[in-house]
């Protein structure tokens, strides 16, 4: 899920830069740069949390198994 969300924000932000290296407007490009910036840290945010999701969940579910014997 992490991974395919990604590169989900991957894909915005090259379709942001396409159409800003396309547009004339000058004052349009440190719009889009903010806001691919938001969206760069958006999408770290994202891999690292779920992946913390993922290492509990594990964890919890080696304790588990752990606990019923196996």
């Amino acid at each position: 899920q992490a991974q395919d969300m990604s590169r989900t924000f991957e894909r915005i932000q090259r379709n942001f830069f396409e159409y800003t290296e396309s547009s004339h407007s000058k004052r349009l490009v440190p719009i889009v740069w903010d806001l691919q910036m938001s969206i760069k840290q958006l999408d770290e945010w994202h891999v690292e949390h779920t992946s913390d999701l993922v290492d509990y969940i594990q964890n919890k579910a080696d304790l588990f198994v752990k606990a019923d014997g196996g």
